[in-house]
């Protein structure tokens, strides 16, 4: 037994893709089942709605990391650059102003990201 979740990228297999059975998979990389909604027990009406699940699922577990350093960066930026105005622009330093011009891109790219799914 792991004590570490399977790892990632995850992807979602639909029935009739890679599948033999009538469901939505959650997999790994190596196609290893993670989660499954098994449309024999579902009310087909839930069917899209199960898929739409899946990919919800995998979207935020894929993205998990690149969210997670978005947001610590936004903590750094907050804990140095912000303090620093309270005395004006010119009490930025060098790495506040660094700070200040990377952690949009890094909070665009995570969204970005996020957002498409990958």
């Amino acid at each position: 037994m792991t004590t570490q979740r399977t790892p990632g990228p995850w992807s979602v297999a639909k029935e009739g893709e890679r599948l033999a059975f009538p469901e939505c998979c959650i997999t790994a990389t190596n196609g290893r089942p993670i989660a499954s909604t098994i449309y024999p027990l579902a009310l087909p009406t839930w069917r899209s709605e199960d898929v739409l699940n899946a990919e919800f699922i995998v979207r935020a577990c894929n993205n998990h990391e690149a969210l997670l350093a978005a947001l610590k960066s936004c903590q750094r930026l907050f804990n140095e650059a912000l303090p620093k105005f309270n005395w004006g622009a010119s009490a930025l330093d060098a790495n506040a102003i660094r700070l200040l011009n990377e952690t949009p891109i890094e909070v665009d790219a995570a969204i970005a990201t996020a957002k498409k799914g990958a």
